[in-house]
């Protein structure tokens, strides 16, 4: 399938050399994380995966509190996350794979989400879009 189209942020069109991966971060709708660790060590993890050869571990890991601060998730970093994402809320597991996948860069100026809320309760779908609205 051939698939055209444009990239405009805030209405303005913009050139393909200006939309790079290191500014855009992706969560996609059904993202695994890593089952038998927490939250922290999941984020820590991608973490060190994309940033590992930028930024040092302190770095690193004052990126990732700072992460689970923004997302409203840094009461959950110690919860072990188990088989399927369970062990955290569908809401709180959107918020972690946002962090994951979405805004682990540094660099990361637009987020992009394949149906965020999908699978999710209202009340969770409310509360990532006002997460998400304040960052």
């Amino acid at each position: 399938a051939n698939v055209e189209g444009h990239v405009a942020v805030n209405g303005v069109r913009q050139e393909r050399s200006m939309i790079s991966t290191r500014m855009c971060g992706f969560v996609p709708q059904f993202a695994n994380l890593i089952p038998g660790i927490t939250v922290e060590e999941n984020c820590m993890a991608y973490c060190n995966y994309q940033m590992g050869a930028i930024l040092g571990w302190r770095e690193r890991r004052n990126h990732v509190k700072a992460l689970l601060e923004a997302l409203e998730i840094d009461h959950i970093r110690h919860q072990r996350i188990e088989k399927n994402n369970t062990g955290i809320s569908g809401g709180q597991a959107k918020r972690v794979m946002t962090a994951c996948h979405g805004m682990m860069r540094t660099s990361t100026k637009l987020l992009i989400l394949d149906e965020p809320t999908t699978g999710l309760a209202s009340t969770d779908a409310l509360t990532l879009i006002q997460v998400l609205s304040k960052l």
